[in-house]
């Protein structure tokens, strides 16, 4: 839903030019500081759910937060800085190979197929899954 709001609304690309280059999207009549606040309630809102969503199973202390900063650093860079499929793709081919991971083998290799399935995208895919060559 964000990937269709972000790609097809008004406001969405107003986001999305504000990224790209915030002197270029107030001069065509964005408001830069509103657009870039919005912005960031957004995603503390995206975190927020996230968090509520994760705590329904999972006991949450003040050093949980380090494996999902990980995490979350090796799908954005697995699905290319600053794309939004790329992550959604990386999110699910993480999520399914740690699941698979769990069940066959051990669920303490986890973080070691993680790591792996980072270390081989970077090596073959060093823009990432979607992400775009350098020209």
């Amino acid at each position: 839903a964000l990937y269709v709001w972000l790609n097809r609304s008004r406001p969405g690309m107003a986001v999305r030019a504000v990224a790209v280059s915030p002197e270029a999207a107030g001069l065509v009549g964005i408001n830069v500081d509103r657009i870039s606040a919005f912005a960031f309630a957004l995603g503390g809102a995206v975190t927020a759910l996230g968090g509520c969503l994760i705590s329904t199973f999972v006991t949450l202390d003040a050093s949980s937060g380090v494996i999902f900063t990980m995490k979350a650093l090796i799908i954005v860079i697995m699905g290319g800085v600053g794309d939004i499929r790329g992550a959604i793709i990386a999110a699910l081919i993480l999520g399914l190979v740690e699941t698979a991971v769990a069940t066959i083998i051990d669920p303490g290799l986890t973080l070691v197929a993680a790591y792996a399935i980072f270390l081989a995208v970077l090596l073959f895919r060093p823009q990432g899954l979607f992400g775009q060559g350098s020209a």
